[in-house]
């Protein structure tokens, strides 16, 4: 008797979307804890130092939230626009880590950035 095991390609997909979100939250949380022990010893606060960085980062992570509720939405009525609010799902959620890294270190913030605007726009004239 031989039993065939076929892969379950939703739950391939669930998992690394489950995935995607743990290496975001970890990324955001190792990049916040630095933010604080960087401004422990400084009187002013991250958001009074980079009041528009900060400003956009919380843009950027409500974007992020909102377009995983969208697109679990979408999903679940088997829309084809899921897929594009993915893209925006990872584009707010790579644009919040950015900026917590500018606030963090502005130098190695404005390089990697360059190099990600260059990935986006590649990834985005292959759509």
């Amino acid at each position: 008797m031989s039993v065939s095991h076929s892969l379950n390609l939703a739950f391939e997909k669930e998992s690394i979307r489950l995935v995607q979100h743990e290496v975001f939250a970890c990324l955001l949380k190792t990049l916040s804890d630095h933010i604080q022990v960087k401004f422990q010893s400084i009187q002013e606060s991250p958001m009074d130092a980079h009041h528009l960085a900060m400003f956009i980062f919380l843009l950027a992570l409500f974007t992020y939230a909102t377009a995983v509720v969208v697109e679990v939405m979408l999903r679940a009525s088997e829309s084809i626009y899921h897929t594009h609010v993915g893209n925006i799902r990872l584009f707010a959620g790579g644009l919040a880590a950015l900026l917590l890294l500018s606030v963090l270190d502005p130098l190695l913030g404005c390089i990697i950035s360059v190099i990600w605007v260059c990935l986006y726009v590649k990834i985005a004239r292959g759509m």
